[in-house]
């Protein structure tokens, strides 16, 4: 019996990766938008808890 080992990177990753990316720039762009021009929300409750810096 042989044993095959998967691929761990193919080239329909790529796609993934960027599309998957770019997936989450426009949400997170599309969010701040709404929440700053529609709800009129205040930038420091959008970008201090909402959107909150990683660390």
């Amino acid at each position: 019996m042989t044993t095959a080992k998967p691929a761990i990177w193919v080239p329909g990753d790529w796609n993934a990766f960027f599309g998957f990316g770019t997936n989450i720039l426009v949400n997170m762009l599309v969010l701040t938008g709404l929440l700053r021009y529609v709800l009129h929300m205040p930038d420091d409750t959008v970008f201090g808890r909402i959107l909150r810096p990683a660390g």
